[in-house]
């Protein structure tokens, strides 16, 4: 019975996609078995890179401010955060185009919830530069002075800005 759940399910998006995706729309269903990860705003889905998109993570070798006055690891933080909330599951992902670096600018669901947004909300990523859909989700995570927002950061944005100026690139 499972089984002719998922083919007529099956059947039924490849039918109605059309209504739903725009055509130049490109979408990737990866097992559990085909998902890994990168770091907090990147996975991999048999082997190639999806960036979620419209948000930022702390880069490997960034702390962030913690309230008690010492630093924390955010980033991996946000890798941890991120595995927490997919590993074992299935990840379906939509993009339209990809970043300078040929990285599919990705939107990414696991069981109905977007991964994007659902890290926002745990304070453990930035709304990317400050911008887009989450912005809000991101205020109201530092309302509620979680994560990130426990004490004053440099946001990932001017934290690599500052890597590039001081090694001259």
């Amino acid at each position: 019975m499972a089984l002719r759940l998922q083919l007529l399910f099956s059947f039924l998006m490849l039918v109605a996609s059309p209504y739903f995706v725009k055509a130049d729309t490109i979408s990737v269903t990866a097992p559990p078995e085909a998902v890994s990860f990168i770091d907090g705003d990147n996975l991999k889905l048999f082997g190639e890179n999806m960036r979620l998109i419209d948000i930022d993570a702390a880069e490997r070798g960034q702390t962030c401010n913690a309230a008690s006055g010492g630093t924390w690891d955010c980033a991996n933080t946000a890798t941890e955060t991120l595995k927490a909330l997919v590993r074992g599951r299935t990840v379906f992902c939509q993009y339209s185009r990809k970043d300078r670096y040929g990285r599919p600018l990705a939107k990414c669901w696991v069981d109905g919830v977007n991964i994007a947004e659902a890290l926002v909300d745990a304070g453990v990523v930035w709304a990317y530069r400050d911008k887009g859909p989450y912005v809000p989700n991101a205020k109201a995570a530092k309302k509620k002075g979680i994560g990130i927002w426990q004490a004053d950061t440099q946001t990932p944005w001017d934290w690599r800005a500052e890597k590039r100026s001081a090694s001259g690139s």
